[in-house]
C-alpha cells in the first residue's frame, strides 16, 4: 500500500488473529494424537514379554536346580547344594535374593509381589506375580536324583 491510499475492505489475506486461531487450532489437534498415542502404547508397555528379565531368572535358576542336589523347598523359597556351596533364593519385600552359603546375597528380580516353589516329584514349578500383577510360570526337571 501506498501513502496516502485508502484501505480497500474487500482485500483478501491473513491477519494476525487468523494465524493465531490456525496455530491454536494445530496445537490442540496435534496435542489430541499424541495423547491417543501414548495411550495406545501404554498397553503394550506391561506385555510379559517386556519384563525379560524374569525370563532371564528363570534360565539362570533353571541351570542351577537342574544340576543341584538336596533340595529343598517352602512357599516361597529354595535351597539347594550345586558343587558343594548352599544356593538359597527367596522373596524379601518386593525383591528376590540369592545368596551363597548363606553369606551375603545379590539381588536377582526386583518388583515382585509373591514368589512360590512347588515341587511334584519330577519337576519343581515356579511362580512370580510382579508388582503390576502379572503371573509367570516355570517348570524345572532336576536332573540329579
Amino acid at each position: 500500500m501506498r501513502k496516502g491510499e485508502a484501505i480497500n475492505p474487500n482485500q483478501k489475506g491473513y491477519t494476525l488473529l487468523s494465524m493465531m486461531i490456525a496455530l491454536a487450532a494445530f496445537t490442540m489437534i496435534t496435542s489430541i494424537i499424541a495423547n491417543a498415542a501414548a495411550a495406545a502404547l501404554e498397553k503394550h508397555h506391561y506385555a510379559p514379554l517386556n519384563r525379560k528379565d524374569i525370563w532371564l531368572f528363570f534360565e539362570q535358576i533353571q541351570t542351577e536346580i537342574a544340576s543341584g542336589e538336596n533340595i529343598h523347598i517352602s512357599e516361597s523359597s529354595i535351597t539347594f547344594t550345586l558343587n558343594n556351596k548352599m544356593i538359597n533364593y527367596k522373596l524379601l519385600g518386593t525383591n528376590i535374593i540369592r545368596t551363597v552359603d548363606s553369606q551375603g546375597y545379590e539381588m536377582v528380580l526386583q518388583n515382585i509381589q509373591s514368589l512360590s516353589f512347588q515341587y511334584n516329584g519330577q519337576y519343581n514349578a515356579i511362580e512370580i506375580n510382579d508388582t503390576h500383577g502379572r503371573k509367570y510360570q516355570w517348570e524345572v526337571k532336576n536332573m540329579v536324583q
